[in-house]
């Protein structure tokens, strides 16, 4: 083979090397933070962005994937593994989108969970700013809209 095509294939090599060198080190911290998300999942436009999780510190990602049948495909990273998948319907993103947003802008959120022993029955109350609102990511998780795994 002659010396011409030997420099292509160098040359083709570094530039393969280069591009996986630059996505792993892009996968070890140097993705976006999430400041944009609520807005990128409310147009379901592609993104991937990175936090760290407020309650265990881990570095987690979150990926609007964007849309297939009509729904917004999202995958939210959780702590020890566990994989949040949503396919959202217009309008149950919106909200979801709005609800992050709040969250981002607030001052303070809390969950009361409480439970009734003798029926199981499990009552959660969202409060942002001192105020009760709606989770709707929590109604997607009842209806199956969305689906966590990785945990046994």
């Amino acid at each position: 083979m002659n010396k011409k095509f030997f420099e292509v294939l160098i040359l083709i090599s570094f530039i393969i090397i280069g591009l996986l060198v630059y996505l792993n080190f892009n996968k070890k911290g140097e993705l976006p933070n999430c400041d944009l998300l609520s807005d990128k999942l409310n147009s379901c436009e592609p993104f991937l962005c990175e936090l760290e999780h407020p309650f265990t510190g881990e570095m987690v990602t979150r990926e609007v994937v964007g849309l297939i049948n009509d729904k917004c495909k999202y995958i939210e990273e959780m702590p020890n593994g566990g994989k949040m998948n949503c396919e959202y319907p217009e309008s149950l993103r919106k909200a979801v989108a709005q609800y992050y947003k709040d969250i981002a802008m607030s001052k303070s959120e809390e969950v009361s969970i409480e439970m009734n022993l003798s029926n199981e029955e499990v009552k959660k109350t969202y409060i942002i700013d001192g105020e009760k609102v709606e989770n709707p990511l929590q109604k997607a998780l009842d209806t199956g809209i969305c689906i966590i795994s990785g945990y046994d």
